[in-house]
């Protein structure tokens, strides 16, 4: 008979800059083990590299068969059919490395699956329960210059550019946590969440 699994899995979900991997890094320190939802994403679409270059023509191959990523980024944030074309060849197969991931872990074990599209992707249905990591629209504007030095107009651009996170009509249970003010703060609110769900540290 076959161990019954004890996993906790946590969804992390957030905009750009809301602190989601900063949650994530103090459920890390709590022994969770993370899945990042983006490097596997960079791993998928360079495993597919003969479909996006079919798909999207050889000036985002480089001369040494990897995808160029930005050459990729201003196609399809230019245009939405075309990253909608781009999640049609990658979305399957990183959904599907995720799940690899969860099945090869060990029975007990905590895992924090962070993804900025965790609802887009479905990836949400994996999850125990769910953390919606927001921040007011400034502080994230403010962090994102800072961390990754784009102007202003293509940071706003960037912002405009990525889903919405909808909740309505969502199954799965979900906590919204502030993260507007500092770092302190949202360790004591990482700290509330595992005591409401009853997770020693």
């Amino acid at each position: 008979m076959g161990r019954v699994s004890l996993r906790r899995i946590i969804g992390v979900a957030g905009k750009i800059c809301s602190g989601k991997s900063a949650f994530t890094t103090m459920l890390r320190d709590c022994s969770f083990h993370e899945i990042d939802v983006d490097a596997v994403g960079h791993e998928v679409v360079q495993e597919q590299i003969d479909a996006i270059e079919a798909a999207f023509g050889a000036a985002v191959v480089t001369g040494d068969r990897r995808v160029d990523r930005k050459a990729l980024g201003r196609i399809v944030f230019a245009d939405a059919a075309a990253l909608r074309k781009l999640e049609q060849i990658v979305h399957p197969r990183m959904v599907e490395a995720v799940h690899s991931r969860i099945r090869g872990s060990d029975p007990e074990a905590r895992i924090v699956v962070n993804a900025a599209l965790l609802f887009h992707m479905g990836l949400h249905t994996l999850c125990d329960h769910v953390v919606v990591v927001r921040a007011w629209f400034p502080v994230r504007l403010i962090r994102s210059l800072r961390r990754d030095g784009h102007g202003l107009k293509a940071t706003i651009a960037r912002f405009a550019r990525q889903r919405s996170l909808s909740l309505w009509g969502e199954t799965v249970d979900i906590t919204i946590v502030r993260n507007s003010t500092s770092r302190r703060a949202l360790q004591r609110r990482v700290a509330a969440f595992l005591r409401d769900q009853e997770i020693e540290c």
